[in-house]
């Protein structure tokens, strides 16, 4: 169980120096936080006073400029500092291109973001005191309005990123099967990818909505790079609707789709597959509409096969001894 209280006060104030418009402002936030796990030893209290600055400039009709800094004084881990630079160019024919550049800053709170280790038979152990993450992005944008004359309109939203993460934190499953080490990366992570999203509305009363994602994360410590556990590399999403023409009826049909993941082993003897299978989950709903009142049906589906490990067996020296079953 956990107790968080937040307190957050901002004042903005705006100006303009000669044709440069500038906005200022101060911020403050409280945060006390305490929960029963080992993850927290003691009641925190984090005051987070800051100071940001940030401007739009225009460079021709169809480019903005936004440029911004932001510097933060954290009670525990002292002055953070993380400029951003942003550009967006809008063409005539329904085209817009962003590009935006900064750096980041993330405390981690094992216990919200990570709470299935704390449920689970390992314990969990911190190496040292954590400090926050820290991380520089890089992400390049397009987007496409189509409105076409046979009666539909599509929307194309594509983008590629770099994310460069120092004291990058990730849990340790290797070094004892009995626990989860946490610690901070001594070298860096990154994170690359690629996603894109349609979206289509059609006169007929037919719609759809569909996501890709493509992801390449790698760990590097010591000139060794290897694949962080329990991160896929494709994901996607779809959504399907159909309205009948006399508005009384609604069919929708939604879905996800997630890759292969690294997953964590007990030892270099355990006989399970170290990659997760590919898993796909399907929703359909009907919905008819009687006036005030209306009815639905739902279904799920959800599709995800393998051989896994079910009883323990000391004599293995594995906490699970391989049988056939399916998931």
């Amino acid at each position: 169980m956990a107790q968080q209280r937040i307190g957050f006060v901002q004042a903005i104030f705006d100006q303009n120096i000669g044709k440069i418009p500038l906005t200022l402002g101060l911020t403050y936030r409280y945060t006390r936080y305490d929960d029963n796990t080992v993850a927290t030893a003691q009641v925190d209290h984090t005051h987070l006073p800051g100071i940001f600055v940030q401007s739009t400039l225009k460079s021709g009709a169809n480019t903005q400029w936004l440029l911004g800094t932001r510097l933060d004084y954290n009670s525990t881990y002292g002055t953070i500092f993380t400029p951003r630079l942003n550009k967006k160019t809008t063409r005539a024919n329904n085209e817009v291109f962003r590009l935006g550049i900064g750096s980041g800053y993330r405390v981690v709170n094992v216990f919200t973001e990570d709470h299935a280790a704390l449920s689970g038979a390992r314990d969990v152990e911190f190496a040292n005191a954590l400090n926050p993450e820290r991380s520089w992005n890089v992400n390049l944008n397009w987007t496409k309005n189509i409105y076409a004359k046979q009666g539909y309109i599509l929307n194309v939203d594509a983008s590629v990123f770099y994310t460069y993460f120092n004291n990058h934190i990730l849990p340790d499953y290797d070094t004892d099967p009995q626990k989860i080490i946490y610690d901070n990366l001594s070298g860096h992570a990154v994170s690359k990818g690629a996603t894109l999203n349609l979206r289509g509305l059609f006169s007929n009363g037919f719609q759809f909505n569909g996501g890709l994602t493509w992801i390449d994360a790698y760990i590097e410590e010591s000139g060794v790079k290897e694949r962080p556990y329990l991160t896929e590399n494709v994901m996607g999403t779809y959504q399907l609707t159909y309205n009948t023409e006399n508005g009384l009826a609604t069919w929708d049909v939604t879905g996800n789709v997630v890759g292969p993941m690294h997953l964590p082993l007990l030892s270099d003897n355990d006989p399970r597959d170290p990659n997760s299978p590919w898993m796909h989950i399907l929703n359909a709903q009907y919905t008819h509409r009687w006036g005030v009142f209306e009815d639905f049906g739902r279904g799920c589906v959800m599709k995800s096969q393998r051989d896994c490990n079910c009883f323990a067996s000391q004599d293995d020296g594995l906490a699970f001894r391989p049988t056939s079953c399916n998931l």
